[in-house]
């Protein structure tokens, strides 16, 4: 995710726990009311169904990434299909 400066991403949650790894940038997410710095190389767990807003104060984009279980992202799935679809293709 790229979140320009002096931006946030809504309130919002989801079913399943992710990580989020700061590849750049000096923001933070608010989970349930309660704040957590995200600076380049930090990491940060949300667990599931908790409610929380991302915040980029700073002058640049915050850049960071969610690694989530496959069961918890749609487009995970979709990729994963295709693999499999392709190697069906290669093999038979």
């Amino acid at each position: 995710f790229k979140l320009p400066a002096h931006e946030v991403i809504p309130e919002h949650s989801h079913e399943w726990d992710h990580l989020m790894y700061t590849i750049s940038g000096d923001g933070y997410v608010e989970v349930e009311g309660e704040r957590y710095d995200m600076k380049t190389g930090y990491w940060t767990r949300i667990p599931g169904g908790m409610k929380h807003v991302y915040h980029n104060d700073a002058d640049i984009p915050l850049e960071f990434f969610c690694i989530v279980p496959t069961h918890g992202d749609p487009h995970a799935k979709k990729t994963s299909m295709r693999a499999e679809r392709a190697a069906r293709k290669s093999t038979g």
